[in-house]
């Protein structure tokens, strides 16, 4: 049991790193949520697949805060003894399911008398 607690508390830690980092690499991207999960890559190597969900105008992020992202992820994780890979992809909010999908117009809704 000692050993999942572990791994909340760790997948936790990245999670707080990871948003962080987002915020700070990405002053004008809102970040709603980051998924982060563990992993064996196909080399049987522990990995941490870690999603950054965001809104911004467009659906767009500044490609110079995207870039090198995992890196830094991985310097930030190393300081504190978390030496799993992490591999980052963004997803907008959209895409993630996170944002509501607008009602259709009372004259188009189906089978709806109003």
């Amino acid at each position: 049991m000692k050993k999942n607690t572990e791994n909340t508390s760790k997948i936790e830690k990245v999670k707080e790193i990871a948003e962080k980092l987002a915020r700070e690499r990405l002053p004008k991207a809102n970040i709603p949520a980051v998924r982060v999960t563990e992993e064996v890559d196909f080399e049987d190597e522990d990995i941490l697949r870690v999603k950054v969900v965001f809104k911004s105008k467009g659906d767009k992020l500044d490609p110079d805060g995207t870039y090198g992202f995992g890196y830094y992820l991985g310097e930030e994780l190393s300081r504190i003894g978390i030496e799993e890979f992490p591999l980052v992809s963004f997803i907008s909010a959209k895409d993630a399911g996170l944002e509501r999908k607008r009602a259709a117009p009372k004259e188009k809704r189906a089978g709806v008398a109003i």
